[in-house]
């Protein structure tokens, strides 16, 4: 897990070129999908940088999941069709 925390950003990147080629023409879609992504990738790196996660801190990860978890289903639904 460390190693996904301390390289998201180049983990980020690679997946987005991959969903840029896979996609194509959601490219807007899928750009929002891993910004949200990101975010919550974002917010486990800080709320664990002290080795333990707030009430506060995990609210903020739900909230940031809910986001991304919906940019994804409009990624997948206008793939669908």
């Amino acid at each position: 897990m460390n190693f996904i925390l301390e390289n998201w950003e180049v983990i980020s990147t690679i997946i987005f070129g991959a969903l840029t080629m896979f996609f194509g023409a959601r490219f807007q879609a899928a750009k929002k999908a891993i910004k949200e992504t990101t975010d919550v990738m974002i917010e486990l790196r800080d709320a664990l940088e002290d080795d333990k996660v707030t009430e506060d801190e995990m609210h903020e990860i739900i909230d940031e999941a809910e986001e991304a978890l919906e940019a994804w289903k409009l990624v997948f639904k206008k793939a669908a069709k």
